[in-house]
């Protein structure tokens, strides 16, 4: 298993849930699990198979941070893994309420005090199950998009400095913001128009990863 040095290792088994457990388990700090976690749903889908040369079986090390993991098959492949996601939705995913409930903590606001404490007492809007409460598609789109430019622009900006140095890079964005199928494939027509305007090098490319709607997720390239 791959361990925070420049050593580097096969891919675990993705039919054996213990080598992937493992594979997972063996990162200590919580950010790093959840990209390794994001890093292996790309691995089960068609998406990631496109890059692979051959029959080689690839191996994994971690990056220079950025990037998070270069994956060695043949050629190399770095990869960029972040979250597309809003300050009060990052902290409204930390409790125990079930996802798909909500509206308002999409928004793309600061989650200050006030914010934190309708958190605890239950009394956002949207924790009414008599008046629920609904923003509007656009107004959500449109802080979706925002921060979708902000983050991608940093993103991109970053690899310019270490995509020379490797055959291939990926920046693979898990899309906490859409959830379900339907919204992201709504969105991804614009995504697409943003990552066009950027005009990256062909060596370099944007993955959108929905982990929400199905178990190992779906792979949008952009």
């Amino acid at each position: 298993m791959p361990q925070k040095t420049d050593a580097a290792v096969p891919l675990p088994d993705l039919r054996d849930s213990v080598q992937i457990q493992q594979f997972i388990t063996q990162f200590d700090d919580i950010q790093d699990r959840r990209e390794a976690c994001i890093l292996i749903a790309w691995f089960l889908t068609d998406d990631f198979r496109r890059l692979l040369p051959g029959n080689d079986v690839p191996k994994i090390r971690r990056g220079s941070n950025p990037p998070d993991f270069l994956v060695i098959a043949g050629a190399t492949i770095a990869v960029e893994i972040t979250s597309l996601v809003l300050p009060q939705k990052a902290v409204y995913d930390k409790t125990d309420r079930l996802p798909g409930a909500y509206t308002s903590t999409l928004r793309n606001k600061r989650p200050d005090a006030a914010f934190h404490a309708a958190l605890t007492e239950y009394t956002l809007p949207d924790d009414s199950d008599v008046n629920p409460h609904f923003e509007t598609v656009a107004d959500l789109d449109n802080d979706y998009y925002a921060r979708a430019e902000s983050l991608l622009g940093t993103k991109l900006d970053a690899a310019q400095h270490y995509s020379p140095l490797c055959d291939h890079t990926v920046i693979l964005v898990e899309d906490r913001l859409s959830e379900l199928e339907p919204v992201i494939e709504r969105r991804l027509p614009r995504l697409r128009q943003l990552i066009q305007s950027m005009k990256l090098a062909p060596s370099v490319e944007v993955v959108i990863m929905n982990t929400g709607s199905l178990h190992y997720g779906v792979a949008h390239k952009l």
